[in-house]
């Protein structure tokens, strides 16, 4: 049984500065609270060096908008954690079930994924 999700957002390519731009030509009138999207990388993504925010171009009504990417419990989502999405049944891409915000505006990465080097836990297990 294929996908019915007409919210499928594909990135087309990306940019690297002080953050991680995944662009798109996704095009919506609106979004609302708890809307659900899948986001597919069918690009080859850099060897990652620097470890920096991850954020997705779309467009809202006509305006492009960045908006930032999160992990499942919150934190931003980091340029290291693309490689950790789940692959598609070919295994030649990432795919990742999101969820929308809008208070403050942001897509959440409803995938488990190992956290980013960038985040650090002390001896109990907690975030310093």
């Amino acid at each position: 049984m294929g996908c019915k999700c007409n919210n499928i957002i594909r990135a087309t390519s990306y940019t690297v500065g002080d953050s991680f731009n995944i662009n798109t030509d996704f095009s919506i009138s609106t979004l609302t609270n708890c809307q659900r999207f899948t986001l597919v990388l069918p690009i080859d993504l850099p060897a990652m060096t620097t470890i920096v925010p991850v954020y997705i171009a779309i467009t809202i009504n006509g305006v492009s908008t960045n908006i930032p990417l999160q992990d499942v419990i919150g934190n931003n989502f980091m340029s290291d954690q693309l490689r950790n999405l789940p692959k598609n049944a070919c295994n030649c891409f990432g795919i990742a079930r999101l969820i929308y915000g809008g208070n403050p505006q942001h897509f959440k990465v409803l995938n488990c994924v190992p956290s980013s080097s960038a985040i650090s836990f002390d001896e109990n297990g907690g975030n310093n």
